[in-house]
C-alpha cells in the first residue's frame, strides 16, 4: 500500500516499469521527520549534492556524492554557478552499485554504493536573500516536483517511494537554479539541494506509524 505524508500521490509509473509502482509527494515533516525515518541518516545509501560552496573553479566543492550526513565523502568537484541561471542535472543509477551525478557537463561517479534503496528524498535549502529552485524534473520520463526554498534556512522536501521495494535502474533529470543577493551570497551548503537515496524498509514499524499519524494530523489541521 502506498502512503503519502503531507501530500498527494500525484504520479505513478506504469506497471511495466523496471522499478515498479512509484509515487511522489511533498514531505512536510522537514529535517526532523527525515532524521526520524532514517535513523539520523544512517539508512542513507548515497546522497548527491549540488551547492553554492565558494562558487569558484577551485577550492571548496560545489558537487558531491556522499553518505551519512556528509561524514563519508565519496567524490566531489567544483562548479561555478551563474546567479539566476538554470543548469541541467542528471542522476543515473545502474540498479546495483553505481551512481553517476552530472551537473551541466561535469560528472561524478561512485561505483561502491552499499546496498539498494526504497525511497528518494529530494531536499532544498536556501540562505538569507537567496532561492534554490528545482524544476522540470522527471524519473525515467515520469514528472515530479517542482521544489523551491526561499529565504534564510527554508528547507523543503519531496519523497519518491517505490512501494517499499528496491529501485531498479533509473535516470533522474531536471533543472537547478541558484539565485542570491550579490552583496550577501551564501556559502557552502546554506544554498543547496540533495537527492538522498534511502532504504526505509529497515525502519521499525512503530516509528513509521507515529510519523504517518503526525503527518495525517498536520495535513488535517492545514485543511481546516
Amino acid at each position: 500500500m502506498r502512503t503519502c505524508v503531507l501530500g498527494v500521490a500525484v504520479v505513478c509509473a506504469s506497471a511495466g516499469s523496471a522499478w515498479g509502482a512509484v509515487s511522489w509527494s511533498y514531505f512536510g515533516l522537514g529535517d526532523a521527520g527525515f532524521n526520524a525515518l532514517t535513523d539520523n541518516g544512517a539508512l542513507e545509501r548515497a546522497v548527491t549534492e549540488g551547492r553554492i560552496g565558494d562558487n569558484l573553479a577551485s577550492g571548496t566543492w560545489e558537487r558531491a556524492i556522499w553518505r551519512q550526513g556528509g561524514v563519508t565523502m565519496q567524490t566531489n568537484g567544483n562548479f561555478v554557478w551563474t546567479n539566476g541561471q538554470a543548469v541541467g542535472f542528471e542522476i543515473n543509477w545502474n540498479g546495483t552499485d553505481t551512481l553517476t551525478y552530472t551537473v551541466g557537463s561535469q560528472s561524478l561517479t561512485w561505483n561502491a554504493v552499499p546496498g539498494a534503496f526504497t525511497d528518494i528524498f529530494v531536499r532544498t535549502r536556501s540562505g538569507a536573500d537567496s532561492t534554490l529552485e528545482l524544476f522540470d524534473m522527471d524519473i525515467d520520463g515520469v514528472a515530479f516536483g517542482p521544489l523551491t526554498s526561499t529565504g534564510n534556512g527554508d528547507v523543503q522536501y519531496i519523497r519518491i517511494s517505490n512501494d517499499f521495494a528496491d529501485f531498479g535502474p533509473f535516470s533522474i533529470k531536471g533543472q537547478a537554479r541558484l539565485s542570491w543577493d550579490a552583496a550577501n551570497r551564501p556559502t557552502n551548503s546554506a544554498l543547496a539541494h540533495q537527492f538522498k537515496f534511502t532504504n526505509t524498509t529497515d525502519i521499525p514499524a512503530p516509528g513509521v506509524a507515529g510519523l504517518l499519524a503526525l503527518g495525517a494530523g498536520l495535513a488535517a489541521r492545514r485543511r481546516r
